[in-house]
């Protein structure tokens, strides 16, 4: 038994390595991306298609995706549903800015029975009438619920004052939009999206031989049905700094508040100490927001900031829910906090614990096969470059506070907010 009146030791952590996965051009262009490892007999695929929410719009790009499971030429969704349900599948789609994501998780053992079901819901599908106008409704429903949760209202109404008016990033899906979807339109967006030569397929879990076999034959009978979204970035053009746009929303019990200030891409050598420097300042529990607006003031539930970096760009993002009548006095310790990290930066017991529990997360990256092909994936999804998981770690192992303090300086400037309010 072991002696628990003794606590554990601690000791800082040791350098962490992100294991190689193993890459394959295949004869039909998909690049097919692996890793095996773990000690459970599950694994999971995932297809990322060139072409998403900027190319496609935002309307087109869901519905399509909720339509891949709703009947094909041979298989009605009903079918579907039970292939899914009596193999222990777990089907998920995903939309990003520039691609469409289709994944399944599962027990390995079950991969090759679900595999001539995948294909076909990728290949095949058909968007029955019915099934779209059901889909189109709750769509529809959900905006319209949307439009009822202010901090939603504070997140849309602040892409204008990030991305710039009329960037594609920025647009407001409508009602109309979403009715504009048709069969029609769902086909042709399809075989456009279908392009081996612009999609790549990561699958992890605790392999054999057989399934990567398996996986690899299914991935090579993926025809081109179209050529595929060419992704064309789009800069932002950000409002002017201190711009702040207070949308009303008579009746709700709290206000939201949004803001963001931009930021420099994920291949500039400061976006890591600038991830870190925004951390500290509220992405964790003991964050600079957290403990005073939270914990010391009792102003919100609770707030968080995050360095939001993608292929067009990047941005510090800072969000919360306060009552109605403490958003400005909130606006005003979001400015206070900010321009204290740069004149009274995180040192000693704080800087080590943040350090800490920066490190802890890189720590989880390794804690599965499926985590670490996650790392993979995110280098094509969101332009993470290579490399990106040592930089980190070697930043905060020598991250001072006269980094933070430097890098707070340079970017965390509060006259620099763009800020939504919904109240």
């Amino acid at each position: 038994m072991p002696d628990r009146s003794t606590p554990p030791s601690v000791r800082p952590f040791s350098s962490m390595t992100l294991p190689d996965e193993t890459v394959e051009h295949l004869s039909n262009g998909i690049v097919f991306h692996r890793f095996s490892g773990g000690d459970q007999p599950i694994c999971k695929l995932s297809l990322h298609f060139s072409g998403g929410m900027a190319e496609m719009g935002e309307a087109t790009a869901k519905v399509l995706l909720s339509q891949l499971s709703e009947g094909t030429r041979i298989r009605p969704a009903k079918e579907i549903a039970e292939e899914i349900d009596f193999n222990g599948v777990r089907f998920a789609t995903q939309m990003q800015t520039h691609h469409c994501a289709v994944s399944a998780m599962s027990l390995t053992s079950r991969l090759p029975y679900i595999l001539p079901v995948l294909a076909d819901m990728i290949v095949d599908s058909v968007f029955p009438q019915e099934r779209l106008d059901v889909a189109k409704a709750k769509f529809i429903t959900a905006l319209r619920t949307a439009r009822e949760d202010p901090s939603a209202v504070a997140d849309l109404k602040l892409q204008p004052l990030i991305w710039g008016e009329g960037n594609p990033l920025a647009h407001e899906m409508t009602e109309n939009d979403i009715e504009a979807v048709s069969t029609e339109s769902l086909t042709a967006h399809h075989r456009q999206l279908i392009s081996p030569s612009k999609t790549h397929a990561f699958l992890s879990g605790l392999l054999d031989e057989a399934s990567i076999a398996a996986v690899r034959e299914f991935l090579e009978r993926i025809p081109a049905l179209g050529k595929g979204y060419p992704i064309e970035l789009h800069p932002a053009t950000p409002s002017p700094a201190g711009t702040c746009v207070v949308t009303q929303m008579p009746g709700t019990m709290q206000a939201a508040i949004s803001c963001a200030i931009p930021a420099p891409g994920r291949q500039h050598p400061d976006y890591v100490p600038l991830r870190f420097a925004v951390m500290a300042l509220g992405g964790y529990f003991g964050s600079r927001l957290m403990s005073n607006i939270r914990e010391d003031k009792g102003l919100t539930y609770g707030i968080n900031a995050s360095l939001m970096g993608g292929q067009d760009g990047a941005n510090i993002y800072i969000g919360t829910l306060t009552d109605r009548n403490a958003a400005d006095i909130v606006v005003d310790e979001i400015r206070h906090e900010m321009a204290g990290m740069s004149l009274n930066p995180p040192s000693g017991e704080e800087l080590e614990r943040f350090r800490t529990y920066a490190m802890s997360g890189l720590a989880e990256l390794l804690d599965n096969p499926l985590s670490v092909m996650q790392n993979y994936a995110s280098q094509n999804l969101v332009g993470i470059p290579a490399g990106y998981f040592e930089r980190q770690q070697s930043v905060l192992q020598n991250l001072s506070s006269d980094d933070i303090a430097r890098i707070s300086a340079q970017y965390l400037n509060p006259d620099e907010l763009r800020i939504s309010i919904v109240r």
